[in-house]
């Protein structure tokens, strides 16, 4: 309770992780500071209130290539938080 969480998720511009997102209010979202490079998802959550959450994000398996055919399989990241 009171502590930040921080999450840096590596991905490149053809295969960008969409921005970490979480339901319920166990978690508050906080500033996580610039990305710097682009594709990366980087988020920060203060712990506000006890209990169990879900972060999660997704980004594209393969990466588009114009013209030519690719995969729409897509890569999952996700973490349960327990606050205590």
């Amino acid at each position: 309770m009171g502590e930040t969480l921080r999450i840096n998720l590596d991905g490149t511009a053809k295969r960008p992780w969409k921005p970490v997102s979480g339901n319920g209010s166990v978690l508050e979202a906080t500033n996580a500071g610039i990305v710097l490079q682009t594709g990366d998802a980087n988020a920060a959550f203060k712990a506000v209130k006890d209990g169990r959450t879900r972060l999660e994000s997704t980004r594209p398996l393969c990466a588009a290539q114009p013209g030519r055919v690719s995969c729409l399989g897509i890569q999952e990241w996700w973490v349960t938080v327990v606050v205590k």
